[in-house]
This record gives C-alpha cells, structure tokens and sequence, in this order.
C-alpha cells in the first residue's frame, strides 16, 4: 500500500553533485513533458491512503470541517476531474489503511470508540488513547458493509502498520507482531507469521504491483533495502532479495511493470528491478522544469509514459501526466528564480508558468541547498553571485536587510512602472502602510505578498494605558511592584538577542549608515539584559512560567502575530483581561515591526525583466491573495475576508440535522484555551493596529553578533556601561562603513 505518510522530500532545486544529466536525444534523454490533468486532490483534506490502479485513483480522505471530521472512499476514474465520494464514518469513527480488490469493493481499519474525544485525543498514527473497537471492513462499491471481521490476536494486541489486498485470497496485514490473513470472502483472519524477527527496524512497508503480486521491502541489520515477493501458495515472504546499494533511506518505493520499482530521490526519477545492482535514471526533473515539495505517487501507464501526484506544503496535490520527449528542444529561454526562503506556492506557480509557457522555462536554484548555517549563509552565497553577474532573474528573499543591501548595490529593479502600467494591479487596493514601509528612497523593490508582526503585548489594566519603554520601565517596574529581571516575561539571558534585533536596531539608521549607541536610552536596555543575567545566576533563581502575566509578575510578551485568532490567545491565554500591542521598548515608547513572510524582486541585470514581472505579480493577484493563511495578506479585500472570518462561530451540522459549535484550542503551560471568535471591536482593533504599523524588521546577524561579542565584558562585570556603549559604537560604526 502506498501511504501519503510515507511521502518523503523531493528537493527538487539542488544542482550539485548530478554529472550525467543528458543533452542528449533518444534513450539518454531524461526530459519530460508534464501536464496538469485538472484534479486537486488535496485542499483542506488529508488522504490517509492513497493509490492508482487501472480505473484511476483512489484514496481515503480525512475531511476536517471546522472540527467535524469525515472519512470517505473516494475516486477519481480516468478521465475524470472530480471524485466520486462515499461517506463511511465520522464523530466518533476512525479510519486507516485502504485497498481495493479486482471488483472495485474495498476494505479498511476501522476504529469505533465510545465518544468523539476518543478520536480527537490520538498519540500517534499508530497507537490510540482510550479503548475503541478495532475491526477489519469489506465496502461494496456503493460503500454497503459486506462484513466487519474481528482482529486476529496478534494485529489487536500489537498495531497494524500496512495492509494489502492479496488478489483472489484476501487481506494481508503487517503488525508489530507479524503478519495475518483475512479470507476475502469471510473476513476469518489466520496468524501466517508469528513474532516476526525478520522486520529488524520495524519499517516494513507493503507494495502491490500492478499485476497484484504483493512485495515487502524493509532493511535489514546493515541499514541496506531488501525486498519479498509474497508466495501465494507458501503464504509466507517467499525468496529474499537485494535492493540497490544507493538507493537512500528514508525511500518510498513505487511499483511499475516495465520496472519492478521506482523511488525518487534529490532531482530525478530512479527505476530497478529485484536484483538489480544498480538504479537507472528515468527522469529529470530539474531538466523537465518540474518541481514539487513531494512526489506521493508515480503509476506507470505505458512505456515512457506516467501520471504523478506531487504534493505541496500548502494543504494541496496536484495529479500531473508526465511523457518523455523524443528530443531534447533549446527551443525555450531561460529564466531563473534563485530561492533563500522555501514556499511552495512559489513551486507550483513555477509549474503552471512552464506549461502554459511556450517562449520560456523557469529553473529554480535552491541557495538554502547546503547552507549549513540557515538563511544568512544562504544569502551569502546568492550575493556572491549577484556580484559574479551570473544572479538569478528573479530573488526570494524573506529578509528586508538582504533586499536593502542588494538594492544599495544596484542590484535590483525598480518595479513602480511595472505595477502601476498593470490594470489588475493598480486597480485594487493594497495596504497603505505596508506598500510605504518597503519603498527605498520613493521607489519600490519588491513585492511581499504577506507578513506578520513582531511585537509585545501588554495588559490594558495593568500598564493602565502606559507605554513601557527604554526610558520609563524602571519606574513602570517599581510602580507595579515587577522585578526588572522579569519585564520581557520568561525571556532568559539566552534569548536576549530578541532585544538586540528589536531595540538594539533602534539606535542605527540603516539608510545614512550612522548609529548612536552612546546614548543613555542604550545603557538603559543593556542594563534590562544585566539584570536578566544577574537574576539567572544567582542561587535562589526560580525561571518564571506562563502564569507570569495573569499574576501581574511580569508587563511584556515578545509575541509573532500571524492571525487575527492570536489577539484571542494572547488575551485569555496569556493575560485573561484585555491587552494592548505596546511594541519592543524603544527609545521613544515601542515598536511594532513588520516581518516580511516573502519578497520577490527582478534582477537588475536581467535580460528578461517583462517576464520575470510576469511571474511576480502572481503573487498580488486575488487567487494567491486569497489563500493567505499563515501572516497577513497585504490586499485590502482579502485581509477583511480574514477579520470577517474571525468573527464568526465555527460550527457543523450532525447527523440528526443539529448544529454543533466547535473551536480550536490551545495549551498554553499547563491550561488548555479555547480560542473563541473575536469581538467587532477586538477584530477592528487588530484591523487598526496592523494599518498603524510603519517599521519593517531589519534582520542582520552579523550586527546582532558584534553586539553581542562587544557587550560581553560589560554582563560579566569587567567594564562599565558607558565603555561598553563606547565598544558598541565603535564597531557598528566601522561595520557600517565597510
């Protein structure tokens, strides 16, 4: 059976380390064209199972509508855009595992418990709390129980892991145990293995080919793949044998006819058969202009020809056909998207770009690919291409620090014309702040499609309407009787570079390369940090909990906001009285910050800059404007869409025709919340403080570094404030100038 949950990553951007992709026609040709079919299978739903067989696809779906989960047998027959559903359970009804036999009934593990908590409160996707009722199930085709048989002792006593149909026999099932039968008739199940020793590491998978021999492939004690044939007649594993070598763990397999199995890993699509001691590669995906956060499925139709199902990290999966070129065309230009922050609207946009494309192709470069050190290394290595002349067309940034420094060398494109020349663009409107805050000098250099907000919360009673900042929290701290160790909460000596990246920032103009560091509002949060280290080692040090802000024992919470539900977590979570978004202390009160989720800008250089804004633009259009769902949408339209929605009341109606209200709930230290819709004045509250905010978060750590290394003699008592502020000033003031 072929598990979306046994998908692995296809890091389909990394160009390193692949010296025999072909230009080549003919048999050394590893291009394919990819088609669309139309299907999306995956919006807002989890398939638990998923496969192809000669009718099309089909799958157990897993929908959550605003809390109530539904499970389905559903079906895409070939040709086909939409799926054929049959609801089989809910409420307090789970399912696992699916498949199907030659007469399109199929069968499943099902899991009835006493009430829905049973459902909601699951350990893992093995091992349920509570005692439910496990039995193995025969569907007819309309979805009319045939027969629901009892587990044999060893499958209830340990856990199924895999299950697969057997053709003309029955239902074979992999347990912590061993192995059973279910008659497929009947459903009487048999132990045929028991306490298997074979599954060393316990990560037996099963695999049905599409002539229904069923295989077993696990690792054996040296970590290498092997491979069963199922023996019908013996009805046991049958012979073993040898996978190839380099084949990786962490590999799912799928089966073929022309290939016994094919596996996809980095950029390619690999193919062997049992025995084989070597892969041979059937496509590039790099090369073919397909990219996709997984592959979760590849069935083989005819020779050269296949239909995938690649799955993104936006709740979606698309079903592509996929045919081998008879020749290698240079026919399409070039563009290139070099990528420092993953997104995976970013991939599939790539995609739709490429097939409606006839002039030119998208590549991606992955800088993340290898950048051992995060995002900055990343960027290290775009910069040093940038300044090679061999950048991409196109950037993906999430730093507004990186987009500053490229556009202070020229490397960027102003796209002001670009939009304003764009009657979808210029005639909707955008968040006026936002669109001023990532202008430079009048002119703007990226687009961000979204963002959240950097910021501290604080209690409306407790602060009575005061603003805490650098120059009035020692009085705000002896007003309200909180220790100075404990204004940012539970924030430890550790975690302080939070303060350096926020406030620290305050005291340095980016755009006039100038700082003022020896400024007493400076000395003032160094020394917040000192107390901070003075608390912590100090004998008696007890570290505060979450509990710190209901019990008035701390005034800010360092919080990212990314929806308008966390003013509802924030609120009752945290504070349980109505709060405010005071901001990082600053040198004239606080500061909120806007953080950038993604930035796209075109290369100066660029000698495609018209279609490089081609593909930008997406990105403000309604369809991805839209689907913004962690940060904020910068369309005006789409951002009250979400206030609308936090608003209102989720709720669905049972069986009995009832309407049952239902709300997402939080943990926070040892209390569960629930979030509750906001109030109009609470959603209009967040609406107002996200239009007041001006100040994008300027992220350097190089400069949060020098901070750092500099003040260090001054925490451990070597030097004063005044000499440390002095350091301070002096190697921002150099690093600035550089």
């Amino acid at each position: 059976m072929l598990l979306c949950t046994m998908a692995f990553l296809c890091s389909c951007a990394n160009f390193g380390g692949d010296d025999d992709r072909a230009q080549k026609t003919g048999a050394d040709v590893y291009v394919y064209d990819f088609e669309d079919l139309g299907i999306e299978l995956l919006k807002n739903n989890e398939y638990i199972s998923l496969n192809y067989d000669s009718s099309g696809i089909y799958g157990l779906k897993k929908s959550n509508n605003d809390g109530h989960i539904n499970y389905s047998f559903s079906r895409i027959k070939n040709g086909q855009t939409r799926a054929e559903e049959i609801l089989i359970g809910s409420g307090n009804t789970r399912f696992d595992y699916l498949c199907t036999d030659n007469n399109d009934n199929f069968f499943v593990l099902r899991t009835i418990y006493p009430d829905k908590k049973g459902v909601d409160n699951i350990i893992d996707d093995y091992e349920y709390s509570g005692k439910g009722e496990k039995k193995l199930v025969k569907y007819s085709p309309s979805g009319d129980q045939i027969w629901a048989a009892a587990l044999t002792t060893q499958d209830a006593e340990g856990y199924i892991r895999d299950m697969a149909y057997v053709k003309e026999i029955g239902i074979l099932t992999c347990s912590t145990e061993g192995l059973s039968l279910y008659d497929e008739m009947t459903g009487e199940g048999k132990t045929i293995v028991s306490k298997d020793k074979g599954d060393i590491h316990g990560d037996r998978e099963l695999l049905i080919a599409p002539d229904g021999t069923v295989f077993a492939v696990e690792t054996d004690s040296s970590w290498k793949y092997i491979v069963y044939e199922f023996d019908t007649k013996k009805m046991n594993l049958g012979k073993k044998s040898s996978i190839p070598k380099e084949v990786p763990l962490g590999t799912s397999f799928f089966t073929g006819t022309d290939n016994d199995f094919y596996y996809v890993d980095k950029n390619c699509i690999y193919a062997f058969n049992k025995g084989d001691e070597k892969t041979r590669k059937i496509c590039d995906l790099i090369d073919s202009g397909f990219y996709a956060d997984n592959i979760v499925l590849l069935f083989e139709k005819n020779n050269d020809e296949y239909e995938i199902i690649a799955d993104y990290n936006t709740a979606s999966s698309r079903a592509f056909s996929m045919r081998k070129k008879d020749i290698l065309s240079d026919e399409k230009k070039s563009i290139t998207i070099g990528i420092t922050t993953s997104d995976s609207f970013v991939r599939q946009q790539v995609n739709i770009f490429n097939q409606e494309n006839r002039e030119f192709n998208i590549i991606l470069t992955d800088y993340t690919e290898n950048s051992l050190l995060g995002y900055h290394s990343a960027y290290g290595r775009l910069l040093e291409d940038m300044q090679k002349g061999s950048g991409p067309d196109i950037l993906i940034l999430s730093s507004y620090s990186d987009m500053c420094d490229l556009r202070s060398k020229g490397f960027l494109e102003p796209i002001d014309s670009y939009l304003k020349n764009d009657p979808d663009i210029s005639s909707r409107k955008y968040i006026d702040n936002i669109t001023r805050a990532i202008k430079e000098n009048g002119k703007q250099f990226a687009i961000m499609p979204y963002f959240s907000i950097n910021t501290c919360a604080a209690s409306s009673e407790f602060l009575a309407g005061e603003t805490v900042s650098l120059s009035n929290y020692r009085n705000l701290c002896n007003k309200h009787n909180v220790k100075i160790q404990n204004v940012m909460g539970t924030m430890n000596f550790a975690g302080s570079d939070i303060l350096y990246e926020t406030s620290g920032f305050d005291f340095i103009d980016i755009k006039e390369k100038t700082c003022d560091f020896q400024n007493y509002n400076f000395i003032n949060l160094i020394s917040l940090i000192r107390e901070v280290k003075r608390a912590e080692d100090s004998e008696n040090y007890k570290p505060l909990d979450s509990n710190c802000y209901i019990e008035n024992k701390s005034m800010l919470l360092p919080y990212n906001i990314s929806s308008f539900e966390d003013y509802r977590i924030i609120r009752d979570g945290y504070f349980g009285s109505d709060i405010f978004f005071n901001g990082y202390p600053s040198i004239g009160g606080g500061i909120s910050y806007i953080e950038p989720g993604m930035m796209l800008s075109i290369n100066s250089r660029s000698e495609y800059k018209e279609k490089a804004y081609e593909f930008i633009r997406y990105f403000l259009l309604d369809e991805y404007q839209y689907s913004v769902e962690w940060g904020f949408p910068v369309y005006e339209k789409a951002l009250d869409q979400l206030m609308d929605k936090s608003i209102r009341a989720r709720y669905y109606i049972d069986d009995s025709g009832k309407r049952v209200d239902t709300n997402s709930t939080i943990t926070i230290g040892k209390k569960e919340f629930v979030i509750t819709p906001l109030t109009s004045n609470e959603a209009f509250y967040m609406k107002n403080f996200i239009y007041s905010l001006n100040k994008l978060q300027y992220r350097n750590p190089e400069i949060v570094s020098l901070m750092s290394e500099s003040l260090k003699p001054y925490y451990i008592g070597d030097i004063n404030a005044e000499k440390a502020s002095s350091l301070v000033q002096h190697r921002i003031e150099k690093y600035l100038k550089e």
